[in-house]
């Protein structure tokens, strides 16, 4: 069942996000998991976006984070990144909005020139191999089964919010680049980038 150890209220990644305090995809995954284990079930079996268009909960997912509605422009492209995420989202067990993904999957203080090796309890739980394999990863089916991976690697448990909001933006022309730059410095326990700090929302505008 889904948990969220992080809480509304201290989510930092979800403040900056979502200034409302609320993630339309975290509210849709806590109803997933507690209606129809079927449903889910499918989603994590589905292997296209056909397959998920014929689960009325995926289509739902895109209306909730903005990419489809009566009088949306949503493109077929944005509509398909959503149906992606709902496949994605299908195999996470629990939220913590604790820490940023890649705070979790990366480096626990700053890497240096130390290898993963001699690292000790500062290893990453990503290697750097599949590290760098993710972050060239291009959107569409490539991008579903990286991010199933990461959240596997992940033992399920993620931040949700920041974790849709990165997927659906992965391949935007100015937000992606700032997605990626996020995951490098957070991955290396760099920081965070005051550029990437500072975004709240201004050409942000869809809900995850």
């Amino acid at each position: 069942m889904m948990t969220d150890s992080g809480g509304a209220a201290t989510d930092s990644s979800r403040r900056v996000q979502h200034p409302s305090g609320e993630s339309p995809a975290l509210s849709w995954l806590v109803e997933l998991q507690r209606g129809d284990a079927g449903v889910r079930a499918r989603l994590r079996r589905a292997r296209s976006r056909v397959d998920a268009l014929m689960e009325p909960k995926a289509i739902q997912l895109a209306q909730r984070v903005g990419r489809l509605s009566k009088s949306s422009r949503a493109s077929d492209e944005e509509i398909g990144v959503a149906l992606d995420l709902a496949r994605v989202l299908a195999h996470v067990k629990t939220h913590d909005g604790a820490k940023r993904v890649m705070e979790q999957a990366g480096w626990q203080t700053f890497a240096g020139d130390r290898r993963e090796s001699d690292a000790g309890k500062d290893a990453p739980a990503l290697s750097g191999i599949r590290f760098r394999r993710l972050l060239t990863t291009e959107a569409g089916e490539p991008l579903v089964a990286a991010f199933v991976r990461l959240v596997r690697q992940l033992k399920g448990t993620v931040n949700v919010p920041e974790l849709a909001w990165d997927f659906l933006n992965w391949s935007h022309p100015t937000r992606g680049a700032r997605v990626r730059s996020k995951w490098a410095f957070d991955y290396f326990a760099a920081g965070t980038p005051a550029s990437i700090a500072n975004n709240t929302s201004t050409d942000d505008e869809g809900n995850t």
